[in-house]
């Protein structure tokens, strides 16, 4: 049976971070303490605020895992704050609105929006069903 975590696994994890997500702080440069440097980087992408923490949170589970093995003493990332508030509050259709709505829609578009509008499901929601 494969290892999920074996350290050839981690360090090919690593260097894909190193080339890709991680941009120009490396592992080596986060471990010096540059939280406020990877702060920057993360405003710096224009990406919501809820995406930006995922990577925060993903960064921080791969630091985590090279403290264990032993790759890296502290988790720099820990020190980086990143707000997934929302951006932005959405109202509610009122009931005009999605009469009018369903109104132009076809037959075939008809059955999501019926099962959206009162259970809230999402889009990927419906199309999993």
């Amino acid at each position: 049976m494969e290892k999920l975590f074996d350290p050839e696994r981690i360090r090919i994890l690593f260097e894909d971070l190193d080339r890709s997500a991680l941009g120009r702080y490396t592992l080596r440069r986060m471990e010096n303490g540059v939280a406020v440097h990877v702060e920057g980087w993360l405003g710096s992408i224009e990406r919501s605020r809820g995406t930006k923490a995922k990577l925060r949170n993903i960064m921080s589970a791969v630091c985590s895992h090279a403290i264990r093995y032993g790759w890296m003493k502290l988790n720099p990332i820990r020190a980086v704050r990143q707000s997934a508030k929302r951006e932005r509050i959405t109202a509610p259709l009122t009931a005009e609105e999605v009469q009018r709505f369903f109104a132009q829609l076809g037959p075939r578009e008809r059955t999501p929006v019926l099962l959206a509008v009162p259970t809230g499901m999402r889009r990927g929601e419906i199309l999993a069903t």
